[in-house]
């Protein structure tokens, strides 16, 4: 068992923390929320720097730094050499009292982890895409990126069996078929099960 936890460690450093897909999938489980990072890394320094960098390089947090540095207050004009303390004091004074920005004080994404992070712990046998399908009108941004990295399939059996229907129908035997014609019969093959009951004898 010593051996095998040594030859884990070499190819998988860290239990997996390293890898981003596995920080990913940890961090978009609604039950687990990055807990397993945590544990393994002994403190949540390594899952805020994951959010922290899903957030930064989000499109909305661009949006909102834009925004941000446009309400900021026009530089302050240089100040007169022949102005006295009073009015250099006004002058200061003057820029000070520059409104602030309207809006939220943080980019919508965090604010949304904020919220996500707090929400109640569903069951630990939830299924994940169906629980961001019910929360995503209140987790719009987080629901997207869920749905983004926990979507694709898990492993390519999907893609080499399409592959493997292809070189079963062109052969030696069958080979002076278009190369329009290929898609259409394996779209066919694949589909067909799906509508059959429909189809009247």
């Amino acid at each position: 068992m010593t051996r095998f936890i040594e030859y884990l460690e070499t190819r998988i450093p860290d239990k997996g923390t390293e890898v981003n897909d596995f920080n990913l999938a940890s961090v978009f489980d609604p039950f687990y929320r990055g807990y397993s990072i945590t544990l393994i890394k002994g403190n949540k320094d390594h899952l805020d720097g994951i959010i922290d960098q899903l957030v930064d390089n989000h499109p909305t947090t661009r949006e909102y730094n834009e925004a941000y540095e446009a309400s900021l207050p026009s530089a302050m004009p240089n100040l007169d050499e022949d102005m006295d303390d009073f009015e250099r004091m006004a002058m200061e004074n003057d820029g000070n009292d520059a409104p602030t920005l309207a809006g939220p004080s943080e980019p919508p994404l965090k604010m949304e982890f904020k919220r996500y992070l707090s929400m109640q712990k569903p069951a630990k046998d939830v299924k994940v895409l169906e629980w961001w399908k019910v929360n995503q009108k209140e987790l719009p941004l987080l629901a997207a990126m869920a749905m983004k990295y926990l979507c694709p399939p898990v492993t390519s059996c999907s893609s080499e069996r399409l592959f493997s229907l292809g070189g079963n129908i062109i052969s030696d035997k069958r080979h002076n078929m278009k190369p329009e014609t290929l898609p259409k019969i394996m779209f066919i093959k694949e589909n067909f099960p799906l509508v059959k009951s429909k189809i009247r004898s």
